[in-house]
């Protein structure tokens, strides 16, 4: 058997482990190993395999030719040892070959195999995701609870106060000092591949725009690590992985969210003001941002950066807005706060604690019953159609992850660092993504749908490239 490296050759007298491994011969039916200072013993007569560091004790009794392993996630793996004992006596040389393909095979998959358990974490995460969903779905839909207008503040209330707060709670608590910046310089480089990507596309392409530009740039980078990733890449890789995620997380929220914040209010001023200078509406062109260079904020801009006065007049608008949405400071005070508590090792008293807690906690779930009001005001369960869902899903689980593959070798990240930078690139799309593109109106029901299918198709695509990227050195 060939396992990391490690050869373990067995015959019925005696068992040989080398590297880090000891053989103690305990006899013609008997054997005994030591690996990393912990004893490892089997008896072929009533086969009893004790598996320690990484894994956990796991006694067999009953059926004396049969053993089964358990790793740390309890997942059984099981044999007929008298079988492959029969093979192997009776074609010595195709049984030994057998044996030894069959164990390599077993221990790594065993060895990095994710279990049921696991996966019942992931599940139990995401399912009260549907449930808030279901809810706002049945509550205009079904139950005609909430009118339209009403709708529009419930997401409203979502944008400026629940959100903020949770983006708020969850970046206070991290320890910036302890972050794997090489780490945070690959995702940065993989970003700015896909922003380059896409303006190039905008402008030079006869099918390019500017608006489904920042619409391509949500579905490629903007993921949803908490809600699933953090189980995910705890059952994946353990804690070091969590880390990273919740890294991504807090980087995200600072920069990219709070960069695309921008864009879609300079959009949407810029469509105002063209509006009243024109005198047309051009908000239905970008309402619409369907079908080649449509007329639209950006393309207006471009036409009003011409005059210096206009373009600062603008400019000064869209950062008098951004002062007023809660969502483009909260992250800062949150990091903030987080390199003052981590220096100095102070926490938040505990009624400001409780204040903020009060609201955040309610972030993701105001978020997906938001999601799901909209898509009761939809004609269409598939709002944006099969082929935008198709595109959204190949941006979402393979350009995205392509793109942090090229940042992550360029910095030179490898082993579980490199796999966990790929993966986490591919967890599902941002739920707050979705509230601000209802909130600015661009391409809401695209948003909606990566969210709610990204969940869906998200855990076969994760553990598919988690087994492809443990055969990459």
């Amino acid at each position: 058997m060939a396992a990391n490296d490690h050869q373990i050759g067995a015959n019925s007298g005696a068992m040989q482990l080398s590297s880090s491994s000891l053989l103690h011969e305990t006899g013609a039916d008997k054997f005994v190993m030591v690996a990393n200072k912990q004893e490892i013993g089997a008896n072929f007569g009533a086969v009893e395999l004790r598996l320690s560091s990484s894994s956990l004790l796991y006694e067999t009794y009953g059926h004396p030719a049969q053993f089964r392993m358990a790793a740390n996630n309890e997942h059984e793996i099981g044999t007929n040892f008298s079988a492959m004992q029969n093979a192997w006596l009776t074609h010595s040389h195709e049984g030994e070959e057998v044996r030894r393909l069959w164990c390599t095979v077993v221990a790594a998959v065993w060895e990095k195999m994710i279990g049921w358990g696991d996966v019942y974490k992931v599940v139990v995460a995401m399912v009260p995701l549907y449930f808030a969903l279901i809810l706002g779905f049945g509550s205009v839909r079904w139950w005609r609870i909430f009118t339209p207008e009403q709708c529009g503040a419930i997401n409203r209330f979502v944008c400026f106060f629940t959100l903020p707060l949770f983006t708020f709670e969850f970046t206070a608590h991290v320890d910036p000092y302890k972050w794997n910046y090489r780490f945070i310089g690959a995702d940065a480089i993989s970003k700015l591949i896909i922003v380059a990507v896409l303006a190039l596309w905008a402008k030079c392409s006869s099918k390019g725009s500017y608006s489904w530009s920042i619409t391509s740039f949500s579905l490629c980078t903007l993921t949803n690590s908490l809600v699933v990733g953090v189980p995910l890449m705890r059952a994946m890789y353990g804690q070091v992985a969590v880390d990273l995620v919740v890294q991504s997380s807090v980087v995200q929220a600072i920069v990219w969210l709070t960069i695309l914040l921008f864009v879609l209010e300079f959009r949407r001023t810029g469509s105002l003001d063209m509006h009243m200078i024109s005198g047309t509406n051009t908000s239905q062109s970008v309402e619409q941002g369907e079908g080649g260079k449509e007329v639209e904020g950006l393309a207006a801009m471009s036409t009003m950066s011409s005059s210096r006065p206009s373009f600062w007049y603008l400019m000064k608008a869209v950062w008098l807005k951004l002062g007023m949405n809660p969502n483009s400071y909260a992250v800062f005070i949150g990091i903030g706060w987080a390199f003052i508590s981590s220096r100095w090792h102070i926490e938040l008293p505990s009624i400001m604690e409780g204040s903020v807690l009060i609201m955040s906690k309610a972030g993701t779930g105001t978020a997906m019953f938001s999601m799901g009001i909209f898509m009761a005001l939809q004609e269409k369960f598939v709002a944006c159609g099969t082929s935008l869902t198709i595109i959204g899903m190949v941006l979402r689980f393979i350009a995205g992850p392509a793109a942090m593959a090229i940042g992550s070798i360029a910095v030179g990240l490898h082993g579980d660092v490199l796999r966990v930078a790929i993966i986490q690139a591919a967890l599902p799309q941002s739920i707050t993504s979705f509230i601000y593109a209802k909130e600015y109106g661009l391409h809401a029901e695209v948003l909606s749908t990566a969210v709610i299918f990204g969940m869906i198709a998200s855990l076969p695509v994760l553990i598919a490239y988690y087994a492809v990227l443990e055969f990459v050195h």
